[in-house]
C-alpha cells in the first residue's frame, strides 16, 4: 500500500486456490465465493475498511504455483476497463 501510495498508482491484491480432485460430487459446503471472501478479507485486515489506494482483486482458480507463472504473462487492466476488480479464472 506504502509504494502504490508514493507512486500514485494501484495496488493488486492476488489468490490463488486449487479444489481438490474429488471422487464424487463437491461437499455440500463448498462455495466458490470463498477465496474472493477471503481476500476481501485480507485487504480490509491490512488496509483497512477503505484503502488508501485503489486496491485490484485477482482471484485465479488454480494451484497456487502455476497460478502465479500465469498471473506474471497476463495483461493488466486499467480501472476504468474493470471498475476497479480484476477477476481472473485461469485455466
Amino acid at each position: 500500500m506504502r509504494q502504490a501510495q508514493l507512486t500514485a498508482s494501484a495496488g493488486e491484491a492476488v489468490t490463488a486456490r486449487e479444489y481438490p480432485d474429488l471422487p464424487g460430487p463437491l461437499p455440500a459446503d463448498f462455495n466458490p465465493q470463498l477465496a474472493r471472501r477471503v481476500l476481501d478479507s485480507a485487504i480490509e485486515e491490512t488496509a483497512g475498511a477503505t484503502p488508501p489506494v485503489e486496491v485490484r482483486r485477482v482471484v485465479i482458480e488454480r494451484h497456487p504455483a502455476p497460478a502465479s507463472s500465469t498471473l506474471r504473462r497476463a495483461p493488466r487492466f486499467s480501472s476504468s476497463e474493470t471498475g476497479g476488480t480484476v477477476s481472473s479464472r485461469a485455466c
